[in-house]
């Protein structure tokens, strides 16, 4: 995993502008929180960096949040994530996406296959295809024609959108973290910020 050491510091309080609070409350889920952020920033190092500019910040996490409401299961897009977050060695990604990734159900035996690149012998064929499908973006920069027929038995247009969104933006994440050195969380978020209803 990368360790890449912190090169850009955490906002300071006389830095903070009105759209650096606004960052600072976005991943908040409840007015508590929020108002707990916008008087001591976030608990969350990539926020308290990524607050520097909140031009780029805000639309980032308002894509963010959108990502976690789409009709891609959390099971799925869990194993995506963390599959994609071991292949680019960004530890605060792989950080966090254990946590959520247990809360949607994964265990640490399906967590061990996601690092080995091995599906679990319990796992469905789609679960495996998912995996299959980040190796082949990180290693192709695209999905292979017999790869796409496999996963369209699953998906219908809309989820493939959304999982090529999905997996696209968590890449793009990782190279900020990585790249900007973001210190690890004292603990994990442990559950997603925002949820659809009935989200699995």
């Amino acid at each position: 995993m990368s360790k890449t050491k912190q090169r850009i510091p955490f906002i300071k309080r006389e830095q903070w502008t009105d759209g650096a609070i606004e960052v600072f409350t976005m991943m908040e889920r409840d007015e508590a929180k929020r108002e707990a952020a916008r008087k001591n920033g976030s608990t969350m190092n990539m926020i308290n960096v990524i607050a520097h500019h909140p031009k780029i910040a805000i639309p980032f996490l308002e894509m963010g949040k959108a990502l976690f409401l789409i009709d891609l299961s959390m099971r799925l897009r869990e194993i995506a994530v963390l599959r994609l977050a071991h292949l680019s060695n960004s530890e605060y990604e792989w950080f966090q996406h254990v946590a959520i990734g247990k809360y949607a159900g994964l265990t640490d035996a399906d967590i061990e296959a996601i690092k080995a690149g091995k599906p679990a012998d319990d796992w469905s064929e789609i679960d495996g295809l998912v995996m299959e499908a980040v190796d082949e973006l990180e290693n192709t920069d695209t999905i292979s024609d017999e790869l796409w027929q496999k996963m369209g038995r699953h998906f219908d247009q809309q989820l493939m959108f959304e999982f090529i969104f999905m997996i696209s933006s968590y890449k793009m994440t990782a190279w900020v973290l990585n790249a900007m050195g973001v210190p690890l969380d004292e603990t994990p978020q442990g559950r997603p910020p925002v949820e659809r209803s009935g989200s699995s």
